[in-house]
């Protein structure tokens, strides 16, 4: 209940500042693959090691993505994390520039450009390795 009531008055509300296009995607897709796929997964959804031994489950975003939510909420998220879960917050860590960005890619991820998609679905499986 109070994550919900700090969302809906803390998530910005303002449209998302990276416009959509390749260059804000692939950036957005480069921010994924270095701080979320080994929890959330890539394009195959297959959960990584790492994915299986997290309590609570990080959802596999190839499988149950995020595009139905509003950006300013999948900001948010990004942002200030989760607590009691594993969802760290990036506030320290990467730029609001680059969150939008990262917002953008999972906000649009199920209609991406041609570049874009052919980036994402190039992602190396985080569920295959030894």
């Amino acid at each position: 209940t109070s994550l919900r009531a700090a969302v809906k008055r803390e998530a910005p509300q303002t449209p998302n500042p990276a416009v959509f296009n390749d260059k804000n995607l692939l950036a957005g897709i480069k921010l994924y693959a270095v701080n979320c796929a080994v929890c959330h997964g890539a394009s195959d959804g297959e959960a990584s090691r790492v994915a299986q031994g997290l309590y609570q489950r990080a959802p596999q975003f190839a499988r149950h993505g995020v595009t139905d939510d509003p950006e300013g909420k999948i900001y948010w998220f990004i942002k200030h994390g989760v607590r009691l879960t594993g969802m760290p917050s990036y506030g320290a860590t990467l730029t609001d520039a680059q969150i939008w960005q990262l917002t953008l890619f999972l906000k649009h991820m199920d209609a991406l450009t041609r570049e874009a998609s052919a980036a994402w679905m190039a992602l190396p499986s985080q569920g295959k390795h030894l």
